[in-house]
């Protein structure tokens, strides 16, 4: 059980973590450089998983079921059922999917606007790979200095995989 802080802040390669079965999160995950790898079958269900830069990925998919994500920087092959994403701390900010994007019905991604630069002035998902939403929900906040009609890419997708589903309530 991590009630503690993790965080891989030096060295620019990948940092494995192995040799436990299971890791119960209920505090913080931090990668501010290089690659933090959790162990095959990781769950998050509750605290925060947080991107200072570096990229979090899995020995295989990443099931992200409760907690937060939040910062900038890259993140692996996950399955995104509930909980937050929320690119970008206290501020806007942009993640990166490295394996595609999966978001289920339980999950919220809440995105910041000040303005119309993407993971500076709002926040960004960048995806490469399948994009899936399944009725998640979509919490815009802060924009109230955005321009009326301002469109805003939240999701850009590579282009190369068509986006499948939509947000709950929202057209694409």
């Amino acid at each position: 059980i991590n009630q503690e802080t993790l965080r891989k802040s030096g060295g620019t390669g990948n940092t494995v973590i192995s040799g436990v079965q299971v890791i119960n999160n209920s505090a913080l995950i931090e990668s501010d450089t290089g690659t933090l790898r959790l162990p095959t079958g990781y769950l998050n269900s509750s605290g925060t998983l947080r991107l200072g830069g570096g990229g979090i990925e899995a020995s295989g998919i990443l099931t992200f079921d409760g907690g937060n994500l939040e910062g900038s920087g890259r993140f692996g092959s996950s399955v995104i059922t509930g909980g937050t994403v929320s690119p970008g701390i206290n501020g806007p900010g942009k993640i990166t999917f490295t394996a595609g994007l999966n978001l289920g019905a339980g999950a919220t991604l809440s995105i910041d606007a000040m303005g119309t630069t993407p993971g500076t002035q709002y926040d960004q998902l960048a995806v490469f790979g399948a994009v899936a939403i399944t009725n998640a929900t979509l919490r815009l906040t802060s924009i109230s200095s955005v321009p009326l009609g301002t469109a805003l890419v939240v999701i850009d997708n590579d282009g190369n995989d068509a986006v499948q589903g939509a947000f709950s309530v929202l057209a694409e």
